[in-house]
């Protein structure tokens, strides 16, 4: 999904808190891109039922972020230097509590 198309969704949508719990959804960022971190920022701060947790440029960040802290939502890129998003998924879903992982990919092939 493109920047613009992630923006455009987000205003048409929203996601409401669980079943009786009147909590924020808490969502982790992780992806190796400042920018894609920055507009996933910028889409959860928009959403009074959302909370930025906090944004990781890597697995290894991510997995020690998730030591300290809960969230319900990981949006996890597949594709970073070093480990990627696919190679730490066991371990992060090991560590997230329960927490929902979506992969998320800006990778654009050319035909």
């Amino acid at each position: 999904m493109n920047v613009a198309a992630a923006l455009h969704a987000q205003e048409r949508t929203s996601v409401a808190p669980a079943s009786g719990c009147d909590q924020p959804v808490r969502i982790l960022v992780v992806d190796d891109s400042s920018v894609v971190r920055s507009v996933f920022e910028r889409i959860i701060l928009r959403n009074n039922r959302l909370v930025f947790a906090g944004s990781c440029a890597s697995v290894d960040e991510a997995l020690q972020f998730l030591a300290r802290q809960k969230v319900e939502i990981i949006l996890l890129d597949i594709e970073m230097p070093g480990r990627n998003g696919l190679e730490g998924l066991p371990e992060i879903i090991a560590r997230s509590q329960g927490a929902a992982v979506f992969i998320i990919s800006s990778h654009i092939e050319e035909q």
